[in-house]
């Protein structure tokens, strides 16, 4: 099997755009370096999301917890309360305030991050919860499901 390369031409044409424009590529001699390393305790992650100020990141897991990390120091702070399956998605809210989770549980967890305290539990798709996010108000949190669906959620009382 012949594997298919750019011609050299294209490839240098596209180097000096990618330059010209401030983007960076692995193949034009730029390389990211890692700046830290977050390691799971026993399964793989399925979802990270940082907070707005940049200072937490939060992180789901397939087994099922959800924690938050200091992304600065790499510390870990003490994980939210459980799900009953793996951990798709995890949301912070514009303000940085609430946290969500979607679940292959079906279900949504918000948590509020200062003190870990549980502002809503949703439910009502009929498969696993694939995706969360919110709007850029904050006032609405959008949900995607394996059963096909995606759902808009009014959550302006919570703030």
């Amino acid at each position: 099997m012949r594997l298919l390369q750019w011609p050299s031409v294209l490839r240098q044409n596209h180097c000096k755009w990618q330059r010209r424009h401030n983007d960076q590529a692995l193949g034009c001699g730029f390389r990211p370096t890692v700046v830290h390393l977050f390691r799971a305790f026993r399964i793989w992650f399925s979802s990270v999301e940082f907070s707005p100020d940049g200072k937490t990141l939060a992180s789901g897991s397939y087994d099922s917890t959800i924690k938050l990390w200091m992304s600065v120091q790499g510390g870990s702070c003490a994980p939210f309360p459980r799900h009953l399956g793996p951990v798709a998605s995890v949301a912070f809210n514009p303000d940085g305030k609430t946290l969500a989770s979607g679940s292959w549980d079906t279900t949504i967890k918000a948590v509020g991050c200062r003190f870990r305290a549980a502002i809503a539990h949703l439910s009502g798709h009929s498969n696993n919860i694939t995706a969360v996010a919110f709007s850029p108000d904050g006032k609405t949190l959008a949900s995607g499901s394996a059963d096909k669906t995606i759902k808009l959620w009014d959550v302006s009382y919570w703030t």
